[in-house]
């Protein structure tokens, strides 16, 4: 009976997980092993890193009160549009088009945020309004009409990788050693506040504790 408990509590708790497995062995296989070769992994990170972004975004959202941002898609499309517009349109350079779609895309935050936390609308009205709002104004700007073509200067942005400082051939040792050096650098921070919660008498956790 607990063997049977405890099997029904990692299913409810890595469901996702195992799904995910699956769908990955399925493709593997039926790609005849292609799924997970370096350079389609890579492609399939590249092409989806807005998806984390966003991702990420929403994860904070959830997080800080179980929120939820609807008009997340809405305002990604207002800023590109907008950003497309300043290119293209403009002729304005891609880095300064860039840090106005950065500082467009904090305002509409702000914006919304303001309405949740000191009018105290619930977020699913604001952000149900924002999307329709974002949505609108994206159409306004774009005039139901697509933009091209998009400077090269700012398509190499996205499509080049990371020159490797050492020239190395076949392995890029610039990220990996950046990759190292952003580990330990996390390593050392985490150490580093658990001492100070220790010195507060802030009860530290043992790893078993992780557990439960």
């Amino acid at each position: 009976m607990e063997n049977k408990l405890k099997l029904s509590e990692v299913l409810k708790k890595y469901t996702m997980v195992i799904v995910l497995a699956v769908v990955v062995i399925l493709f593997t296989v039926n790609t005849g092993g292609k799924m997970l070769l370096a350079q389609n992994v890579n492609n399939l990170i590249a092409q989806n890193a807005y998806v984390f972004i966003l991702a990420t975004g929403m994860l904070f959202c959830i997080l800080t009160g179980g929120n939820i941002d609807l008009s997340v898609g809405s305002v990604v499309c207002f800023v590109g549009a907008i950003g497309g517009s300043m290119m293209i349109k403009m002729g304005m350079n891609p880095y300064l088009s860039l840090f106005s779609m950065i500082i467009i895309g904090i305002l509409a935050g702000a914006w919304q945020g303001f309405w949740i936390a000191y009018v105290r609308i619930p977020p699913f009205i604001v952000t149900l309004a924002g999307m329709l709002i974002f949505r609108g104004l994206s159409n306004v700007v774009l005039q139901g009409m697509t933009l091209s073509p998009v400077p090269d200067s700012f398509l190499n942005l996205f499509n080049t990788y990371v020159p490797d400082v050492f020239g190395m051939k076949g392995f890029n040792l610039t990220c990996f050693l950046v990759g190292i050096i952003a580990c330990c650098i996390f390593i050392v921070s985490e150490l580093i506040t658990r001492k100070r919660k220790l010195k507060k008498g802030i009860p530290g956790r043992s790893p078993k504790q992780y557990d439960h």
